[in-house]
């Protein structure tokens, strides 16, 4: 002991020297003051070994019957040695090396690390408590571990080059980078890594590292004011959640969340990456109700449901769409997000009888066509269509002259209306004596004969426009030309 004091103090008076030279040569031949500041040395440096040294338990469960973590017998300060030593605590890491058999824990555990070495080929079980991992963090060679009903916290990093790792909690939270690599010693299997709960990112900046060839994701959803970077391609299956205050970025990788809920309350930031994600697109009316006839002149309206297209979850988003004729007419529409997280895209068009006329934010046609409306998502290259019918507006049949009124018999008030000669009811008796005869029969009116439409070419429409609008431009009698050329010929100017 006396000579670690002196090699500590001699220790400290070489480092202070240098900067109080004169101060540190008047108490140099002080026996009192050496005497202080070898305490203070040996104070502080038992400060720095207890905390840069958290204790060591290894797993020696082989040489005893019991399997429980909870039994001080399964435990070692030293690889292979004898059992006896304390079980794994928050300031310890656990590591299992050279035993094969199972591992079950019976309570809440909370330690500073867990180490599955590459030559572990037993199992660990959670069970029902609750399993909490400080900042020396998961580390997983080999072997298998498996989750219980508790929930998991890692506040360290998580990296698994091998084993299997199977995790059912509700909630395995994870504050440090997750990654899942292959080994790269002999004989070390590939790893596996399947979350059928919810796997969830609390921490700062995370690196993410999952790729779907080794790790299966069912929810994935991100908390606080996660800062999550993708290192490698992901897949989430079930559900995808940004919570407020957190930042997904792809960083040039794709996140493949075909046929998940995609849920974004902060922001995703794709770049050259993307999120991979199904779409409906539908021409559809005024309530948003897919139709598959639009009249010509009627507004048409278009619904995007896509959630991520949802960036930025905010604020309202906003994406262009195309919609196009075979006759030519082209026109982007600009369709925006009915709430900040919505993931619905709305928008609408009018249509107009006239000629293609492409950029005028509107469809022009002058006959029935087709209506092909498109959207392309610039990272993923997921192109969706929809189709419907333009229809020609209907126009209102012509109806029949009125039927002139049938006169009543002579002698007034007692005649029988023509309705009732047809219904063979017998003459009114309200006056005695008075004669009545009855009307003669109805004559039936025949419809006057509709002349028959014309179609006219589309060359000899075009002419017959450029002369009607020269000759009426914009007068009063325009309308009247139009309602005569449509009745006759089936269009208007």
């Amino acid at each position: 002991m006396l000579l670690f004091l002196r090699f500590s103090a001699v220790f400290f008076f070489r480092i202070l020297s240098p900067l109080f030279p004169m101060g540190l040569s008047l108490f140099r031949r002080s026996f009192f003051t050496r005497i202080v500041l070898s305490c203070a040395a040996c104070f502080f440096s038992f400060l720095w070994f207890t905390s840069a040294h958290a204790a060591d338990r290894f797993w020696v469960g082989a040489n005893v019957p019991s399997d429980v973590w909870e039994d001080t017998a399964n435990w070692s300060a030293m690889s292979q040695g004898a059992g006896g030593s304390t079980v794994p605590g928050a300031s310890d890491i656990a590591i299992f090396t050279l035993s094969g058999n199972t591992v079950r824990m019976r309570s809440d555990v909370t330690v500073a690390g867990i180490f599955l070495a590459n030559t572990w080929t037993g199992s660990v079980l959670q069970g029902t408590g609750t399993m909490t991992v400080g900042r020396s963090g998961f580390r997983v060679g080999s072997g298998t571990f498996l989750g219980g009903n508790g929930f998991y916290t890692g506040s360290g990093s998580y990296t698994q080059t091998g084993g299997i790792v199977t995790v059912s909690h509700d909630r395995f939270t994870q504050s440090g980078s997750f990654s899942i690599v292959p080994g790269g010693g002999t004989g070390i299997p590939n790893p596996s890594f399947t979350s059928t709960g919810t796997f969830v990112l609390a921490g700062d900046t995370q690196n993410l590292d999952m790729h779907p060839i080794f790790a299966a994701i069912t929810n994935l959803t991100m908390s606080g004011s996660s800062r999550a970077i993708l290192r490698s391609t992901v897949n989430v299956t079930g559900t995808l959640q940004v919570g407020t205050g957190s930042v997904l970025t792809a960083n040039g990788f794709k996140l493949g969340a075909t046929g998940s809920t995609i849920l974004n309350y902060a922001t995703i930031t794709e770049g050259t990456g993307a999120i991979v994600h199904t779409a409906t697109f539908v021409i559809a009316d005024s309530s948003y109700v897919e139709d598959a006839t639009v009249e010509l002149g009627q507004t048409i309206y278009l619904n995007l449901t896509d959630s991520d297209e949802n960036i930025d979850g905010t604020g309202v988003d906003v994406i262009t769409i195309t919609i196009t004729t075979p006759e030519g007419d082209s026109e982007t529409v600009s369709l925006s997000e009915t709430s900040n997280t919505s993931g619905i895209f709305r928008g609408y068009i009018n249509t107009e009888n006239g000629f293609p006329n492409t950029g005028n934010s509107r469809i022009d046609t002058k006959s029935a066509t087709t209506l092909t409306v498109s959207s392309t998502d610039a990272q993923d290259a997921l192109a969706i269509t929809d189709t419907a019918t333009l229809a020609l507006a209907t126009t209102n049949p012509t109806t029949s002259e009125d039927t002139p009124a049938s006169s009543s018999g002579g002698g007034g008030g007692g005649g029988r209306t023509t309705a009732a000669i047809q219904r063979g009811e017998l003459p009114s008796k309200s006056k005695v004596g008075a004669k009545t005869e009855e009307s003669a029969p109805v004559q039936q009116t025949e419809p006057k004969q509709q002349k028959p439409t014309v179609t006219m070419p589309t060359m000899m429409q075009q002419r017959t426009c450029q002369r009607v609008a020269k000759r009426f431009g914009n007068s009063s009698m325009l309308s009247r030309i139009n309602q005569r050329l449509m009745k006759r010929f089936g269009f208007g100017c």
